[in-house]
């Protein structure tokens, strides 16, 4: 049975938090990122994509770094987990499931139970943590990896994870190509091939949910937050994070307000 020992959802930490565990932690430890850190992993450092999620087990060596606002889910547990079975998800590796939004939706449920009083919690720690990690398994064999070079690969992840931790850079397609030393074009379709989404729509969708996180966490003014993510002009960043979200900025703060 597994036993949740500490649990947060949706947690915050301030720009430049750092983890740096040599020698590991006692107890297994899950964290889902919903922004870029730096992360250490075989002694060496990479930039992740967003809403990455790795599971430690006890000792491994845990090193990573956020710089900018971090958000992240995470809990540690103890038990005996050599009884489940999972065929894709390994330890201390790095992950980008699609079905992500069940993450925090579970680690929430867990955080609940932690904090409360019922009766039988072991019980829901034991199946929920299970079941998440089951569907994660699942969602990891089901993404299709693109036979595409290694190198380009992982220079595009690279490259947006630099972008998405520098949100308030001028970034353009032209710019991105450049640092690939590919010509626009052939940058667009191989970026729209690996990620699914277009260079220009992935950088706003970036922009929008690091300003929703800042809206939730932090009493920041929306002029100030927009100037933030690089745009110059406040009207246009409140048009755009409404046509997204569907609400304005200052809606979007008084409905989740105190990270609600």
């Amino acid at each position: 049975m597994l036993k949740i020992t500490s649990v947060r959802h949706a947690f915050p930490e301030n720009q430049g938090f750092v983890i740096n565990r040599p020698n590991g932690h006692r107890e297994y430890t899950f964290i889902h990122f919903y922004n870029s850190v730096e992360i250490k992993i075989n002694g060496q450092k990479v930039i992740t994509e967003p809403h990455a999620i790795i599971l430690y087990k006890p000792g491994t060596p845990q090193y990573y770094k956020s710089y900018e606002p971090l958000i992240h889910d995470w809990f540690h547990f103890i038990g005996d987990f050599d009884t489940l079975t999972l065929n894709n998800f390994k330890f201390d590796e790095i992950y980008y499931p699609k079905t992500y939004n069940i993450i925090t939706e579970t680690v929430a449920e867990l955080e609940n139970e932690f904090f409360g009083d019922k009766i039988n919690r072991n019980f829901i720690y034991d199946s929920k943590a299970k079941e998440l990690f089951v569907k994660l398994d699942r969602d990891i064999a089901n993404t299709k990896c693109e036979p595409m070079n290694t190198e380009y690969v992982e220079g595009f992840r690279y490259l947006r994870g630099e972008v998405f931790s520098h949100l308030n850079h001028n970034w353009t397609v032209s710019k991105m190509a450049k640092h690939m030393g590919l010509s626009e074009s052939h940058f667009y379709l191989l970026y729209k091939k690996i990620y699914g989404i277009t260079p220009t729509a992935d950088l706003i969708k970036a922009k929008i949910d690091s300003a929703k996180n800042t809206l939730r966490f932090q009493n920041i003014p929306i002029g100030e937050i927009a100037a933030n993510l690089g745009y110059q002009n406040t009207t246009h960043f409140i048009r755009q994070f409404k046509k997204i979200v569907g609400l304005s900025p200052s809606q979007y703060r008084n409905k989740h307000k105190n990270g609600s």
